[in-house]
């Protein structure tokens, strides 16, 4: 979810050829900015040249910072950039954890709101580093309590700021209106709160450096919604974290979803326009929706392909609503409060209305995919949950159900591969074809483990071979994708798990993770056997460790 930003605005002057070391306030920001421009023309071509222009940026916002403490556009652009760089697998594949990038990244964001904790867009940032932070913590324990408690309160923290966030911008948005009720005459305040002025500059060259202005957007009901959705995709993450829990938590986050879903969104949706005049020469932009199993932005500033604003906002809606409703029942069922086919019946009523609408073209063509995406992740999700709660061996019933599910995630991917372009822009928030191709890829070693089991039906049984052939079509695919993509990490690990499908096609090694492991270790290839270990503990090999 990419964040707020207060931009601020420059006309370059031409600069002398012998750098001078900034002094101002003013200065320091606009080396910063320079650097930071500088990285972003390197950041596609050399990523590592990007992260050298990154790391000066950082250092002046830091030089700054210890002669101005207290300057607000210092500490906020530092943090945003620190967060920006975080989010970027490219740029990161450079520097290492993003778990510690995301921890600087907080620590920065926190500062700024030490400064003014009433500036919505800081609220709304930091709220957004709380999530993602503990979401990638989350991901990297081994289920341990004392770091779930942890993620559990950067979640509530999050919850909270959104809030504030949210009560702060529907203030703002109030008085703007109000004031543009009571007639014309109300322009020069208006103005006056939300300046239109760049920065200050002269064609003089006799003038002083130019001066910054911060440039302040005012709410919109796009802003509304924008926060609204981030709020209940941080809710989303908290059930899904802080399962296995209490029937009590479960119902306060319900409780606390309640209001966005029932008051405020329907509200901040029906101030949305229905149509737009469409620029004809304004260039296409990539799709706004963007979702992962645990939330769903609508990022509002960006154009949208379609011209229904409304609609837009309200399919983002609707599908943050129902990932919202996926995570509740699945906290619930690994709570024990809820059975398996109590579950699933959730699971596809929630998104049963979406994909109608989709498919009757009621949701512009952008949110398609996410759609897809998300529902396809629920169902993954459902069938994880489903083989750590049920037995070794589960019921014929159980393990149909679990089939099922799969069988429709790989068919909801498919839609979603067929409906991406083949090269997606670099912001884009939807999921590549490499990252899909590698999502179906496990999920058919998963229908595979599911083909294993004593009680699976004769018809499934006969699909172990092909899905096996069809898990290293896609990690083949996925390897030659992500190579074209740039992304290194992903086609280094979808080509070492092809290895492992190789030799178990090839009857080169025994059908166990114990096998497989030797195997490679046997050639070498530690970093093989360690993907096999990974694989095992997502269900994808026989783990006769566990058996």
């Amino acid at each position: 979810m990419p964040p707020k930003r207060q931009k601020q605005f420059s006309h370059h002057v031409k600069k002398s050829k012998e750098a001078q070391q900034p002094v101002s306030e003013t200065e320091f920001l606009e080396a910063a900015d320079e650097f930071e421009a500088s990285a972003g023309k390197w950041k596609a071509g050399d990523a590592a040249r990007a992260v050298r222009f990154y790391n000066r940026a950082i250092s002046t916002y830091d030089e700054g910072l210890k002669k101005y403490p207290k300057s607000f556009d210092l500490a906020y652009n530092k943090a945003l950039l620190l967060y920006n760089i975080a989010q970027d697998k490219r740029i990161m594949s450079q520097i290492g954890s993003s778990l510690d990038m995301l921890k600087e990244a907080l620590d920065a964001h926190k500062y700024a709101l030490s400064i003014d904790q009433e500036n919505a867009d800081v609220l709304f940032n930091t709220a957004q580093v709380l999530t993602s932070f503990a979401e990638e913590l989350n991901d990297m324990a081994d289920d341990e309590d004392n770091v779930k408690s942890q993620c559990v309160s950067l979640l509530q923290e999050a919850v909270e700021l959104f809030n504030a966030c949210l009560s702060r911008q529907e203030m703002e948005y109030s008085e703007i209106q109000e004031l543009i009720s009571q007639g014309p005459q109300n322009i020069t305040e208006i103005q006056a709160k939300y300046p239109e002025s760049e920065k200050i500059s002269s064609d003089s060259p006799t003038i002083e450096p130019e001066e910054w202005a911060t440039v302040k957007e005012p709410v919109t009901p796009n802003t509304l919604v924008e926060t609204a959705l981030a709020q209940l995709g941080s809710l989303s993450s908290l059930a899904t974290i802080s399962a296995p829990t209490s029937s009590s938590l479960l119902a306060n986050l319900t409780e606390i979803a309640g209001p966005i879903v029932t008051q405020r969104l329907p509200g901040y949706l029906a101030l949305l326009p229905t149509s737009v005049a469409k620029d004809p020469n304004e260039p296409d932009a990539p799709p706004f929706l963007s979702v992962s199993s645990s939330s769903s932005t609508f990022h509002a500033r960006e154009k949208s392909d379609d011209n229904n604003p409304q609609a837009s906002a309200r399919a983002a809606a609707d599908l943050a609503i129902a990932v919202f409703t996926v995570a509740i029942a699945g906290a619930e069922y690994r709570s024990k409060l809820c059975d398996i086919v109590q579950y699933y019946e959730r699971v596809t009523q929630a998104f049963a209305p979406l994909l109608m609408n989709a498919g009757l073209g009621t949701y512009p063509e952008n949110s398609h995919v996410p759609i897809h995406s998300a529902y396809a992740d629920a169902l993954v999700e459902f069938a994880e949950y489903a083989a750590k709660m049920e037995d070794q061996d589960p019921s014929p019933d159980a393990l149909a159900r679990r089939w099922t599910a799969l069988e429709t995630a790989q068919a909801q991917l498919t839609e979603a591969t067929n409906k991406l372009p083949d090269v997606l822009p670099a912001e884009s928030p939807l999921p590549t074809k490499a990252e899909i191709y590698f999502t179906r890829a496990n999920v058919e070693l998963m229908r595979r483990r599911l083909s294993q089991a004593p009680s699976a039906s004769s018809a499934i049984k006969a699909n172990e071979k092909i899905l096996l052939k069809n898990a290293g079509v896609y990690y083949r695919g996925t390897a030659a994708l992500a190579k074209r993509d740039g992304n290194a990490e992903l086609e280094k690990d979808a080509s070492e798990r092809n290895k492992i499908i190789q030799a178990l096609e090839q009857g080169l090694v025994k059908d166990s993770v114990t096998a497989i492991k030797e195997y490679f270790e046997a050639q070498d290839s530690s970093d093989i056997a360690a993907i096999a270990d990974e694989m095992a503990e997502d269900d994808l090999l026989f783990n006769d460790r566990q058996a």
